[in-house]
């Protein structure tokens, strides 16, 4: 995997009384290897936590303002529409449709891309450490 990360856009505020810089930042991931990840989901409820890639951390990011301190890079959704019937309550038969999650991936080639908002002290650029979480 190959991680890029970038600063799209750079501004000073004030907040509190202090100065900071307010960064507009990208991140991406691209599986360049052969070897695609998957989850695939079992037939009953189940609770998956552990989508993520890779973990991209603002070690002197802020968090003001309800900003980021992190970027989570996750592996994508696939979806499949379920359609199933049901009585209303009148006791009719209907039929619906919904989406539901059928697993998750990361195929050769994919790249996932996510953006934040970093505020850090003034004449600070963003310090990110970056973590895989595969």
């Amino acid at each position: 995997m190959s991680v890029t990360f970038n600063i799209l856009n750079k501004e000073s505020i004030e907040a509190g009384g202090k100065a900071y810089d307010r960064y507009k930042v990208s991140a991406s991931v691209k599986n360049n290897s052969e070897k695609p990840y998957n989850i695939r989901l079992t037939s009953f409820p189940q609770i998956v936590s552990n989508i993520g890639l890779v973990e991209l951390d603002c070690i002197n990011a802020t968090g003001a303002r309800l900003t980021s301190k992190k970027i989570e890079l996750k592996m994508k959704a696939q979806i499949i529409n379920v359609t199933y019937s049901a009585y209303d309550k009148s006791g009719k038969s209907i039929t619906s449709t919904i989406p539901v999650t059928g697993s998750y991936y990361f195929d050769p080639g994919d790249t996932i891309s996510d953006h934040a908002i970093f505020i850090v002290p003034q004449g600070e650029k963003p310090d990110v450490s970056v973590r895989s979480l595969k």
